[in-house]
């Protein structure tokens, strides 16, 4: 689907654990991120604690199963719903559809 821009250069596809992947990345220089991980509280804390610093201003940060109903229990959406709490000023909820939720950055907290 996005083989032109991969040629090109301006689409990167990156399918790694999100943490360590992360680290191959400058700060602010994501205008887009999916992320689908490990479910678990932790695991969702650490993958947004990784990316924040990642993201541009407008950018999209995605996350998948923003729900209760698996194994991972509140995990993902206790993750999330702390995480936008400790960071107020920089996220827009754009949309909530089903179990994805799509957060925009809208400002670089100086602590992220």
């Amino acid at each position: 689907m996005f083989k032109d821009e991969i040629d090109e250069g301006s689409v990167e596809m990156v399918r790694d654990f999100s943490v360590p992947a992360l680290a191959a990345f400058d700060d602010h220089s994501i205008s887009f991120a999916y992320v689908d991980g490990d479910h678990s509280y932790e695991g969702v804390s650490a993958d947004l604690k990784a990316l924040f610093p990642k993201m541009k201003i407008g950018g999209i940060m995605a996350f998948d199963d923003y729900h209760r109903r698996g194994w991972w229990g509140d995990g993902v959406i206790r993750a999330i719903n702390e995480f936008l709490g400790q960071h107020p000023r920089d996220f827009r909820i754009r949309s909530v559809v089903g179990a994805q939720i799509a957060i925009e950055v809208i400002d670089v907290a100086e602590d992220a």
